[in-house]
């Protein structure tokens, strides 16, 4: 598989680009906010989102398919895998996500699939391979392209400084944890935005209810959506 190099400045062009396209720019210009990704998945590229229980062990989120083809997923209820035929254009998300203290997760995991269509069309298609999110360390250029872009549609720089400067006080972890909800990303992954950008850096994000934070297990990628 031969994989394709974008810097990070180039995944931030692309984000803003997407979202200046988008309901007149208004996620991007407009009163921060967050970002749709459902929504945008669905009606500006057509995609289709289907929940299925994608393994028993809970190690793959999610998945995309770039062309017709069988995937294996875990049912639970005869606590067995079966192969399910999925139509091209299809995002299989892990249906714990859908619990509500995963929603950080759930929605990183949304943007990070879309990446991947956004992305790498050119080296899935006719492979007869999937992108697939997993819960451990991957080295692969096209996870780590995902994640970044993931990061950047789903907080903008933009909008970040926007929302950062805006709020009053001086405790950053305090902000952390507003603009977290203000996104609707996960406090892990906006501290590490924050510090990116250089817009502050804590030793420690608070817990909060609603607030999925980093698991220990899971690689320095993971820890932007965990």
């Amino acid at each position: 598989m031969n994989e394709m190099f974008y810097r990070q400045s180039a995944l931030d062009c692309i984000a803003n680009g997407l979202l200046k396209n988008y309901r007149n720019g208004m996620y991007l210009y407009g009163a921060p906010r967050s970002i749709p990704i459902e929504e945008i998945i669905e009606v500006e590229y057509k995609l289709t989102i289907e929940y299925v229980k994608l393994r028993k062990s809970g190690n793959v989120l999610g998945q995309t398919v770039f062309e017709n083809c069988f995937v294996p997923v875990y049912d639970k209820e005869n606590e067995q895998y079966t192969i399910i035929e999925v139509q091209p254009g299809t995002i299989l998300i892990d249906e714990a996500l859908l619990e509500e203290e995963n929603m950080g997760r759930y929605r990183y995991t949304l943007a990070h699939e879309l990446s991947h269509w956004i992305l790498h069309h050119k080296i899935f298609d006719n492979s007869q391979e999937s992108a697939a999110k997993t819960t451990t360390e991957s080295n692969s250029k096209t996870e780590w392209q995902a994640d970044a872009l993931a990061a950047s549609i789903l907080m903008p720089k933009m909008q970040i400084k926007k929302a950062f400067f805006s709020m009053h006080g001086s405790n950053v972890n305090a902000k952390i944890l507003k603009m977290a909800e203000l996104f609707q990303v996960s406090g892990q992954a906006m501290k590490i935005c924050l510090a990116s950008h250089n817009m502050g850096a804590v030793k420690k994000v608070p817990k909060k209810k609603g607030c999925d934070l980093a698991k220990k297990q899971d690689s320095s990628l993971f820890l932007w959506y965990n």
